[in-house]
């Protein structure tokens, strides 16, 4: 696919989903399906890497809890619901049904540096992950998933490593996720 038709697709499914005038049907969509995938293997210049997260997938793959995701090329799109790590309850809202969906990701790779951290911020990339490699669990020299995450409904947010950042969320871009945009990358 190219860069224009993956720019179109992400904006009408996350203009569906977040809509409110197709919560009746949102309702009603198979976010369950085989296309988003938890503990992805991500191709980054021909190395295998995962998210850095619990090996909580069905053969050991680690990610992030409650998140999966579809890779084109640089990009991701991704869900979060709302599971914590090895499939417990309520892993990111008190306030939501088990597995709920409460995000869908927009998410490039790319490397920070205080200028793209700044426009990637400017932009709704208030968080990045850091990625590991498959075959040895060391984290890229240079790269890291930079994510927007949209909410698709009210709730409170509580993320278990950091509930300092406890907070309420609305549909849209929320610019208060786990902020560390600002916060240099090092592979430590």
């Amino acid at each position: 696919m190219t860069f224009k038709t993956v720019s179109i697709l992400t904006f009408l499914f996350l203009w569906t989903v977040v809509n409110p005038a197709f919560a009746d049907k949102r309702d009603h969509l198979d976010y369950n399906d085989n296309t988003f995938i938890h503990g992805i293997k991500l191709n980054i210049e021909d190395e295998l890497y995962y998210f850095r997260g619990p090996a909580d997938g069905a053969n050991g793959e680690q990610d992030s809890p409650g998140h999966s995701w579809v890779q084109f090329g640089n990009r991701l799109i991704g869900k979060i619901h709302n599971t914590g790590p090895f499939g417990e309850a309520n892993g990111w809202s008190p306030d939501q049904a088990d597995g709920a969906l409460l995000y869908i990701l927009e998410a490039r790779i790319d490397s920070w540096n205080e200028l793209k951290a700044a426009k990637y911020y400017a932009k709704g990339y208030t968080h990045y992950h850091r990625i590991v490699r498959v075959d040895n669990g060391e984290p890229h020299p240079q790269k890291v998933v930079w994510i927007k995450h949209v909410a698709v409904s009210h709730f409170y947010l509580v993320p278990r490593r950091r509930p300092e950042l406890a907070h309420w969320v609305a549909p849209g871009i929320d610019f208060e996720f786990v902020t560390n945009w600002n916060q240099a990358y090092g592979v430590n």
